[in-house]
């Protein structure tokens, strides 16, 4: 999801071995996006999760962190993403629209 968020410019890790080191470092951070990552990134549509305008690149990194987290338990389910990605879409095209 990263790669393709940046347009395949930049990857979350750069291998393996950087993965476990976030994984067993608790002071390494969290891979995040910026508006510098994709042009298409600053659109701005109503996050559900906050009921805000949000720029798309920020709505990510929210997701992200979730994928990311270092607990499973505090990692998303399939269905939460795909709630969160639902809702992402509704608002693209309620913008579009």
């Amino acid at each position: 999801m990263f790669e393709v968020a940046t347009g395949n410019t930049r990857r979350a890790f750069l291998d393996d071995f950087e993965a476990l080191r976030y994984k067993e470092n608790p002071g390494y951070n969290i891979p995040r996006l910026s508006e510098t990552h994709n042009e298409a990134l600053h659109l701005e549509t109503l996050c559900a999760e906050r009921g805000e305008l949000s720029p798309f690149w920020k709505q990510l990194n929210e997701i992200l962190g979730i994928c990311f987290a270092r607990t499973p338990e505090d990692r998303a389910t399939a269905t939460e993403l795909k709630m969160r990605f639902e809702g992402m879409r509704n608002a693209v095209l309620l913008h579009s629209g």
